[in-house]
């Protein structure tokens, strides 16, 4: 939506609250929308006009990036306006998803959307997956990519990029020593089947079969694949555990998330230091999509939930036999033993 005054935004600020209070009355016995997810949807609106003021002069903005960004910045909710909480202003993340991507990063941050205690950035900053051009605009223009917030909440942003870049790991821990970083995985196969459903909707089915990208002429794994290295997680995480404490990661597991979120959020809540707020009552199954959906906000959007390709088993098993070596490093690394298939 284009913003050509500051008068014609106060007049859709006020609009907009006005029509979600009579929304609110309207929906007086608790399955309507409540105060707190109205008023951080407000915050939400105000971060995007503020954020249009203060870009850079015309030929000097970066491009926009991420996948979610718009879509996923109208669904969530905005917490609570009111009372002595300090200033309400664009804070610095205190917590970063890093990856890995098609695991549910996605999934993930929209579901912590709904907690109060938390706001995210909209999109992939990838502040620190882009040295020479992002990185270099400094810690001011990343500032001006976060929401508001105020001083009792959690400033989040997630850019699976950062988990697979060189050097993103250093320039983290060089912006903030003690910040609290999350790692979402699934079984390595499993992501590489769901990234290229990704990559064959996006291309609108332009793009090799499945089998002739990850098995080469000789019949063994293709690992000149960028996606199929991307697998083997722990030559990605350590990079990271050079220079932060394995406390400071929390890894999730993405099918477990898929299958039941409630008990992986709290995992995440407890993680982040964050009352636990967001419960079963808050998701219903889709059906079609085949995940939960929050009950506020609906489902992601129609990029999420793809239908996988269907594989012949003998693929399915030179790539797990493959990844299995790589499985049980990523294990010790972790402490988790995910039992991923070997065979």
């Amino acid at each position: 939506m284009p913003y050509n005054s500051r008068t014609t935004v106060r007049v859709f600020i006020v609009a907009t609250i006005i029509i979600y209070i009579i929304m609110l009355f309207l929906n007086s016995d608790g399955r309507g929308i409540y105060i707190s997810q109205i008023q951080k949807k407000m915050q939400k609106i105000k971060t995007n006009i503020e954020a249009d003021q203060s870009k850079p002069e015309s030929g000097n903005e970066p491009p926009t990036v991420g996948e979610s960004g718009g879509t996923l910045e109208q669904r969530n909710p905005m917490a609570s306006v009111g009372g002595s909480r300090g200033t309400l202003k664009r804070r610095l993340p205190t917590a970063i998803i890093i990856g890995v991507g098609k695991c549910g990063t996605s999934a993930l941050i929209h579901m912590l959307s709904m907690h109060p205690q938390i706001v995210e950035a909209p999109g992939e900053v990838e502040y620190f997956s882009r040295k020479l051009t992002y990185f270099s605009y400094g810690l001011e223009w990343y500032r001006k990519r976060m929401p508001l917030s105020y001083e009792d909440q959690i400033t989040i942003e997630k850019t699976p990029q950062y988990f697979k870049i060189p050097g993103a790991s250093n320039r983290i821990f060089e912006y903030n020593a003690t910040i609290h970083l999350i790692l979402i995985v699934k079984d390595p196969v499993e992501r590489l089947i769901s990234r290229y459903a990704h990559d064959k909707n996006v291309k609108n089915g332009k793009i090799k079969p499945f089998e002739e990208l990850v098995i080469d002429s000789n019949g063994a794994v293709n690992i000149q694949d960028h996606q199929v290295m991307l697998g083997i997680y722990w030559r990605y995480l350590k990079d990271y555990l050079e220079v932060f404490q394995r406390d400071q990661i929390l890894v999730v597991d993405g099918k477990k998330l898929v299958q039941n979120p409630v008990p992986v959020i709290e995992k995440v809540e407890k993680f982040l230091k964050v009352n636990e707020s967001i419960t079963t009552s808050q998701f219903y199954f889709n059906e079609t999509k085949g995940f939960w959906c929050s009950v506020t906000f609906g489902c992601m959007g129609a990029n999420k939930g793809l239908k996988h390709e269907d594989v012949r088993p003998e693929v399915i098993s030179i790539l797990r036999k493959f990844y299995a070596p790589h499985n049980k490093e990523f294990y010790k690394l972790t402490g988790i033993n995910f039992k991923w298939p070997e065979k």
